[in-house]
Formats: structure tokens, C-alpha cells, sequence
């Protein structure tokens, strides 16, 4: 009896056993193998978020526009001559040339200062032949413009001229005679395409002279440059940034 007993418990456990070894191979075994599989596709997914959000915070900072307070040194509101006849003369100054004439044109018309648009200067009286005063005096009183209340530029009353409301920056072309020897004027050209404020180089005349004076020959050298600034942005300034001091004055008054 006790064989028999011994014989039937050896059976159970190694039925039992292979029970329990079936059930890991085709019970835990793959369970475990799609676990491992769904750890390296979520390990796979992340890595691709991560990078997803990388690419979204880089493209928030490039759509983030710039405060406009610290784009008035590179791109002013108003054409800023004052500013830049003080870098012309001090890159003159480092680079020993001397500045013979500098002249300003291009679209200064759309161009406003730091005080705003300027008052229209008082009417000064004159004497009229009789008659003739009272249409004068109301020609003179009779704002520029046309019969259907628009002004002179063909903009409405309060309307900022065309040029300003134009989404690309204007243009101050800036014609400089400089004077110096050659390496002078290299190094005040290479000087003035540093300047913190947008640049462009439009022309430089060189000419070989005729006497053979080496590098230290002086020369005239007319050249020409495009300097930018962008009024669009004018009513936005917090802390305008002035040409002669470093101190700051109120905001602008906004536009009517």
C-alpha cells in the first residue's frame, strides 16, 4: 500500500509539474515577450515625442516675435541720422579717415522723430488788397487735400501716410566721401559693415592714381550705403532709445 501511495503521489506532482511547466511556456512565457514588446514600442514613442516637442519649442521661439525695444539699435522707427552721423564719425576717427561730405536721401519724408509728427508752423499775416482777405484767410485755414476729406497723399484724415503702413522696412541711402590711404578706407568700409544697425554696401569707387606713392598715398573714395528703419512698429516702443544720450524719454504719443 505504501508503494502504491508512493507511486500515485509521484504521478500527481509530475502531472502537476508539467502543468506548471505548460502553463509558462504557453501561458506567462509569451505574455512576457509582449510585454517586452510593448516596453520598446512606448520606449520607441516616447523618444519620438520628445523629439516632437523639441521641433514645437523651436518653432514657438522662431514665431515669437522680437520686443521691439531691443530691435531699435538694428532697426530704428524713425531714420535716426543723428545716430548715424555719430558711428560715421567715430568709425572715421578708429579707422583714420576723415569725412569730406555726408549726404541723406531716400524715404525720410516717412520718417517720424522722437517729438512726433510736426505742428504745421503758424500763419504769418500778410496784407491783402481789399476784398481779397477773406478768401485768403480761408485758402490759408483750408486743410491740403481734395473736396472728399482726403489728405494730400490720398490717405484719410488720421491715416498714416502710405509709406508707413508699407510691411517692409524704408530705406535712408547714405552718400559718403571719405578721405584716407587705402588700408584706411578698407578698414572703415569692414567697419561700417559692422555697424549694429542693418547695412547694405551699395557702391565703392577706388581709382589707381597715376604716381607711384605706395600704400600710403591718400585718396578720396566717394562710396554709398543703405541704412533701414521701420516706422510700423513706432506706437509699440516703451523705452525709445535716443541717439545723444542714454537716458530715455516717454513713449511716443499714439497715433490719432
Amino acid at each position: 500500500m505504501a508503494a502504491r501511495r508512493n507511486s500515485l503521489i509521484l504521478l500527481v506532482s509530475a502531472i502537476l509539474f508539467l502543468g506548471l511547466l505548460m502553463f509558462f511556456l504557453y501561458g506567462l512565457g509569451p505574455a512576457e515577450e509582449k510585454t517586452a514588446s510593448l516596453e520598446a514600442e512606448l520606449g520607441t514613442q516616447q523618444k519620438l515625442n520628445d523629439i516632437l516637442i523639441a521641433k514645437l519649442q523651436e518653432r514657438q521661439e522662431e514665431a515669437e516675435p522680437r520686443p521691439v525695444d531691443g530691435v531699435q539699435a538694428e532697426l530704428p522707427y524713425w531714420d535716426n541720422t543723428e545716430q548715424l552721423v555719430l558711428d560715421l564719425d567715430k568709425i572715421g576717427s578708429e579707422s583714420g579717415v576723415e569725412h569730406v561730405s555726408i549726404a541723406f536721401s531716400g524715404d525720410l519724408a516717412a520718417s517720424r522723430p522722437l517729438g512726433g509728427p510736426s505742428s504745421a508752423p503758424a500763419a504769418v499775416p500778410s496784407e491783402a488788397a481789399p476784398g481779397e482777405g477773406a478768401s485768403a484767410t480761408a485758402d490759408a485755414a483750408a486743410p491740403a487735400g481734395d473736396g472728399l476729406g482726403l489728405a494730400a497723399d490720398g490717405s484719410p484724415p488720421g491715416e498714416p501716410p502710405p509709406a508707413e503702413k508699407a510691411a517692409g522696412p524704408l530705406r535712408l541711402q547714405v552718400s559718403v566721401v571719405v578721405k584716407g590711404t587705402y588700408d584706411a578706407v578698407l578698414k572703415y568700409a569692414k567697419t561700417l559693415h559692422g555697424l549694429t544697425r542693418l547695412t547694405t554696401l551699395e557702391s565703392l569707387e577706388l581709382n589707381r592714381s597715376s604716381c607711384n606713392c605706395g600704400s600710403e598715398q591718400e585718396l578720396t573714395v566717394p562710396l554709398a550705403f543703405s541704412a533701414y528703419f521701420q516706422p510700423s512698429y513706432r506706437d509699440r516702443v516703451e523705452t525709445p532709445l535716443l541717439p545723444y544720450a542714454e537716458s530715455s524719454v516717454p513713449s511716443p504719443p499714439p497715433r490719432s
